[in-house]
């Protein structure tokens, strides 16, 4: 029987007031005889989840894809406890972090979940050398135990599993290429050996052949991870998922095995992102642009 490693029940988020608006009132023009005057109104609210439901068993590899603004960024931000659902409840590997203390919930995930995001010079230090950025993860738990040095055999075994070059380990982030510097995110992703991992469009900045390359390595590292593929299109997702979920307007509108969705999709927004694969799409398998 497959183990649920995250399960997502009937999750909303709803931002009121201000922040349903960007920090903005709307100002409503009121006159009382010979006097005007203006007064800021509540915005209401902005909901960006919908009620989402979402299973990922063990080894199970979910792309998630949306258009820009579909609620994807928040839904990860609640599985790393960043941000609390409005209602529903999210359990990871059947503990409920829906009410958990926030940093308990940090904690937990920190340890046995990484996120690589789509511009890994964002997440890297300046001022650290890349070796030191990939022992990151294991260093931040290990106390101060003179020298860590099974903490950096560790990262520089994940240096070479990457495919990286021992020369770059002193190197500062801004010295690698952004194809190198993916390949580090991957490095100290993978450094943890953790149970779960979500990459947040992690190939956007890279030319197609780069993209090849990343995503075969990520078939190999992650063969027996769980991942959720963050994504906007179905090329790399073809390539890599097993399954998927397609958010649109903050709501869940097809999930299932990818080859079912693909062959059988049922919401209009699901057929507009296969047509323009059919037309758009990269051609990943054999590098073209």
């Amino acid at each position: 029987m497959s183990e649920h490693i995250l399960e997502i029940k009937d999750v909303t988020k709803r931002y009121r007031g201000d922040s349903a608006t960007g920090g903005f009132r709307r100002e409503k023009k009121l006159s009382y005889g010979p006097f005007s005057f203006s007064r800021r109104e509540n915005p209401g609210e902005k909901v960006v989840l919908a009620g989402v439901n979402l299973i990922l068993d063990v080894g199970d590899r979910l792309a998630l894809v949306g258009a820009s603004a579909a609620g994807k960024s928040t839904l990860v931000k609640m599985i790393f406890g960043l941000e609390r659902p409005s209602s529903g409840e999210i359990f990871y590997r059947g503990t409920n972090l829906t009410y958990a203390a926030k940093n308990d919930v940090s904690a937990r995930i920190l340890k046995e979940a990484r996120l690589i995001l789509q511009d890994p010079r964002s997440s890297f230090d300046p001022k650290m050398t890349v070796l030191a950025s990939v022992a990151e993860p294991l260093t931040a738990f290990a106390g101060r135990r003179e020298g860590r040095h099974r903490e950096y055999d560790k990262a520089e075994e994940a240096f070479k599993k990457v495919g990286l070059s021992r020369s770059l380990q002193n190197y500062y982030p801004h010295q690698l290429s952004g194809g190198q510097l993916q390949r580090a995110a991957i490095a100290r992703a993978i450094v943890s050996d953790p149970k779960l991992i979500v990459a947040d469009e992690m190939l956007s900045a890279l030319d197609p052949p780069r993209q090849k390359e990343i995503l075969d390595l990520f078939m190999d590292m992650f063969a027996e991870k769980s991942l959720i593929f963050i994504a906007h299109d179905l090329s790399a997702v073809k390539y890599l998922c097993n399954k998927i979920a397609v958010l649109s307007g903050g709501k869940i509108v097809e999930y299932g095995s990818l080859e079912e969705v693909m062959a059988n999709p049922k919401d209009d927004y699901t057929k507009n992102l296969i047509r323009a694969d059919v037309v758009f799409g990269r051609q990943l398998l054999n590098g073209e642009q």
